[in-house]
């Protein structure tokens, strides 16, 4: 699969500047961990996919203003 750049809208770019903003300064690692202690991981069992509305949910509740 390809990555065309053009594809990204304005709006993405901006959702894209602010979790840059927010998490660039954290290693890979680091966001390793961080991920591992969030709701959306906690509530899923293990080796299962996370649900993307739990994710959505999460992030809205918690980052977006």
């Amino acid at each position: 699969m390809s990555f065309d750049p053009d594809t990204i809208t304005p709006d993405d770019t901006l959702i894209l500047e602010e979790v840059y903003n927010e998490f660039g300064q954290f290693s890979a690692s680091k966001l390793v961990r961080m991920t591992h202690e969030e709701t959306p991981w906690l509530n899923t069992k293990r080796n299962c996919v996370i649900d993307k509305e739990l994710i959505k949910k999460y992030f809205k509740e918690n980052y977006v203003e």
